[in-house]
């Protein structure tokens, strides 16, 4: 018990002991204890102290350790979205490149089977016109 709470009781009085001329040799061998429990509990701080103040040098320390390496996740987080989004523009302009390819493609292929077709036609025309000119023995009878 710290001695300022020793004599803290409201029904209670410091002793007149201390300060009595009766005792001088008892007086100063309280104040010499009175002292030296101080210094014991001025030292029994210092070293609660001291240890609470190593312990939050270790907490910042910590701290600053995950600081580090937040940074450096951030930075590689960084450098692979850059390298994604290259890829990602690379990828749109082979895309777009396969597209226009595609689409010459079906234009050029498109473009054949309509000349087939109108050729085919065209044929087909001159071989009615032709089928029509002869006479009936050509034409096809339907029963009725």
């Amino acid at each position: 018990m710290p001695f300022w709470d020793r004599h803290d009781n409201k029904n209670q009085r410091p002793s007149s002991d201390i300060l009595s001329p009766r005792s001088p040799h008892k007086a100063a061998r309280r104040v010499h204890s009175l002292r030296e429990t101080l210094s014991m509990e001025k030292d029994h701080l210092e070293v609660i102290l001291e240890s609470i103040e190593g312990k939050f040098d270790l907490v910042l320390e910590g701290h600053e350790v995950l600081r580090k390496e937040i940074r450096d996740v951030r930075q590689e987080l960084c450098e692979k979205i850059t390298f994604v989004d290259f890829k990602v523009e690379a990828l749109n302009k082979k895309v777009d490149s396969v597209r226009d390819e595609l689409n010459q493609k079906i234009d050029g292929v498109e473009a054949r089977l309509s000349k087939k077709i109108d050729a085919v036609a065209a044929d087909l025309a001159a071989h009615r016109a032709d089928t029509e000119a002869h006479p009936p023995v050509y034409r096809i009878k339907e029963n009725k």
